[in-house]
């Protein structure tokens, strides 16, 4: 078997300790070559190492491949240090990048020098930094490319020197052609992320990750005894050369065991259940507590019995795919050398493959199928009663999945409703159901065609509900025909059980026609209702139909009272009541107090009620009143008869108060004459008083008019009122005018 070693250039972003030889105080260690961003000669990018003597950047000096452009000097400014701060905010592990302090390099320092202060800091990620480093610009102004791209042409080589004179300098050197793209190949396509890294010797080696800073990556060369192996064979692993700041480093994955994960060197035990490509991992563990995991590819051979996978079981007009474990060679039965056939008949089929682990055979036999045929007993439809269960038997096939969830081939059911089975084999399915229906124990109802006789008719009894009738009478039919009053049952019969139910039928009567009033007098202005009884139907003279009869009017009114069996008629006189009122006031007005004699001439009356509009009333007949202050007051007369019915009739008596003085002038010096703006009257019940000054500000209110207002708190001249009056007979009114306060 061959040997293959395995090298992988492992891109986890970490910075690792980079030894110098004491003659150097400078390391180049990478070049980004081709930048990703535009324009490129801004944001390339030269990775180095200082060694033990710090190297103050005023002494660099830099000769770039393209001798075409000059170096213009490195600046730190406060742009430099918005870059550097924007660099760090996007930075996703532990890493920081720092500017030099008192502009000199630490010994021992990672450094990466910008091609330009005006780099662009989206385009080359230092988002998986894990160490600090220093960071340097070169001043702004050149913006071509600083050094030679890829091109297949160019086999000259291209030298950076990095002078720090007198202290040191260093010179690398590498060749265009030999520049990778992020495949790996030497194409012009894809060449963004170009690098080349130097060896402490300066040695070149050509690599690209991309839009990636030049921040340095571990390595480590894999290596396996054989790289292809029979299953359950063992082989054994190595991982040397480990570069990069690591923690430490473990085996893992494949489908077999691995002896010593934690060793350099361990043994791999394949398993003897697994053929294919077998793939194990060699991680570490980064300066970040972050792990990267690359991958050694091992191919295992099949050292087992051979094997046939695919169906065994052929539907009609199929085809089916029979395959053989893997293997370098095939030889089937029907002549077929591939690893898989197709066959569409039924029989043995053979295969024998062969391989570096042998020539095991293996055979399979392959058998006609078809679909399944599925039925269910008993069926389509089944009718159980309430209470009871019944077994749904499917047949037919070997699996059974019912709609119930039942994967039985019978199922006890007591509920109504469809029950579907379904059955399925590798050539199709099929499905059957059944209608299940509950009966309850019937309930029997009887409809009557009357349910009352009269003499010499007949009534039609009507059964339902069941299948089979027996009557109270003896008949079996389910319809009956009766002459007579009385009970009548009747027995229904279902497949759940029985019922009964039975029916009156009453001896009808002529009808009686009868009409009753709450009175046979109508008062004026009121109305009665009358009410009918002794038949089922009623039609009153008046054209109303109905028991009751709702009038407004005197008179004599009938009402026909039907049934089954007959009419009758009956009559009502309704009189109306001749009540009356009136009166006669031998006065209307005058001045208070005003008597007034009221002569009552209503008619038809018995009693009577007198209300005189000033809060007094009187039964008197013809009653003799005083109204003793000023007001328009409604009389009422309210009488009635000995039928309950009721008249009134009002009329208005106007009474004048000829005392109601209001002054327009006051003098209120104590002479006892005109001292108070004051009034009366005897039809004032109550009154509010406001006074005025002639800018209309409010003096005085007050609401005792007979104590009135002496003017004490003004000074003479005219001011203005306003007085509102509530009357006895409860009329309000409102008085403007104006006063004179004279001192």
């Amino acid at each position: 078997m061959t040997k293959k070693l395995f090298f992988l250039l492992v891109t986890l972003c970490l910075l690792s300790t980079v030894r110098l030889s004491a003659q150097n105080c400078i390391e180049i260690n990478s070049i980004l070559v081709d930048a990703c961003g535009f324009p490129e000669g801004e944001n390339e990018m030269v990775r180095f190492t200082v060694g033990a003597t710090p190297l103050p950047i005023n002494l660099l000096t830099v000769t770039w491949p393209t001798t075409t452009l000059n170096f213009l000097g490195i600046c730190q400014n406060a742009n430099t240090a918005q870059k550097v701060a924007d660099l760090n905010a996007n930075i996703q592990s532990c890493g920081y990048i720092l500017e030099p302090v008192g502009g000199t390099l630490p010994a021992n320092s990672k450094v990466i020098l910008v091609t330009s202060e005006n780099m662009s800091t989206t385009f080359n990620s230092f988002a998986n930094l894990t160490d600090t480093i220093y960071m340097i610009f070169q001043c702004a102004g050149n913006t071509q490319g600083h050094f030679r791209n890829y091109s297949a042409t160019v086999t000259t080589p291209r030298i950076l020197t990095l002078d720090f004179s007198p202290i040191c300098s260093q010179t690398v050197s590498y060749y265009p052609n030999q520049l990778v793209n992020q495949f790996g190949q030497l194409d012009t396509a894809f060449q963004d992320g170009s690098s080349v890294s130097f060896d402490v010797s300066g040695n070149p080696t050509y690599y690209n990750n991309g839009c990636q800073a030049p921040i340095i990556t571990l390595t480590a060369n894999l290596q396996a005894s054989d790289d292809t192996l029979c299953s359950g064979d063992a082989v054994t692993l190595t991982a040397s050369n480990l570069n990069g700041n690591y923690s430490g480093y473990f085996w893992q994955g494949g489908n077999g065991s691995i002896t010593s994960p934690n060793s350099l060197n361990t043994v791999y035990q394949s398993s003897s259940n697994y053929t294919g490509v077998d793939t194990i991992y060699f991680s570490m563990l980064g300066q970040c507590n972050d792990t990267i995991s690359y991958p050694l590819y091992l191919n295992i051979q099949n050292g087992q019995a051979a094997s046939i996978s695919g169906p065994s079981t052929l539907c009609a007009g199929d085809t089916i795919v029979l395959t053989a474990s893997s293997g370098s060679g095939y030889q089937w039965s029907n002549g077929a050398t591939t690893q898989s056939i197709q066959v569409n008949q039924a029989g043995t089929y053979t295969v024998t493959v062969s391989g570096s682990c042998g020539s095991p055979t293996a055979s399979v036999t392959v058998t006609s199928g078809s679909a399944p045929s599925v039925s269910v007993t008993p069926g389509p439809t089944v009718t159980i009663c309430n209470g009871q269960s019944t077994t749904l038997t499917a047949s037919g096939s070997t699996n059974y999945l019912w709609s119930t969830g039942e994967t039985t081939a019978a199922i006890t059911v007591s509920a109504a409703g469809v029950y579907t089975v379904v059955s399925s084999n590798n050539c199709g399915s099929d499905s059957a159901s059944v209608t299940v229906t509950v009966t309850n124990v019937p309930t029997v109802n009887i409809t009557a065609s009357a349910t009352s006789l009269c003499s010499g008719q007949t009534a039609t009894l009507t059964a339902s509900g069941a299948s089979t009738y027996l009557w109270s009478n003896g008949q079996t039919t389910s319809t009956i025909t009766v002459n007579a009053p009385g009970t009548y049952t009747v027995t229904g019969t279902g497949s759940c059980g029985t019922a009964t139910a039975t029916q009156t039928i009453t001896a009808g009567t002529l009808p009686v026609a009868q009409i009753s009033s709450p009175s046979t007098i109508l008062c004026p202005g009121t109305s009665l209702t009358l009410s009918a009884t002794g038949g089922d139907n009623y039609t009153w003279s008046n054209g109303t139909t109905g028991s009751q009869n709702t009038i407004t009017q005197a008179g004599q009114y009938f009402v026909y009272a039907s049934n089954v069996c007959g009419s009758d008629t009956a009559d009502i006189t309704i009189n109306q009541s001749n009540i009356f009122a009136n009166f006669v006031p031998d006065v209307t007005s005058g001045l208070a107090p005003l008597t007034v004699n009221f002569n009552n001439t209503s008619t038809a009356f018995t009693s009577g009620t007198w209300n005189f509009g000033d809060g007094s009333t009187s039964d008197v007949l013809n009653p003799q009143h005083t109204f003793n202050f000023g007001g328009n007051f409604t009389v009422w007369l309210t009488i009635a008869d000995d039928n309950g019915c009721q008249d009134s009739v009002s009329a208005n008596i106007l009474v004048d108060d000829s005392q109601l003085f209001i002054p327009n002038a006051i003098t209120p010096n104590n002479d006892g004459k005109n001292d108070v703006f004051t009034f009366n009257s005897t039809s004032i019940k109550s009154a509010t008083v406001t006074i005025f000054n002639r800018w209309g500000n409010k003096v005085t209110s007050y609401t005792d008019w007979v104590r009135g207002w002496d003017g004490s708190n003004v000074i003479a001249g005219v001011y203005y009122y306003v007085i509102e009056i509530e009357q006895h007979n409860g009329e309000k009114k409102t008085l403007h005018g104006s006063l004179n306060v004279i001192k």
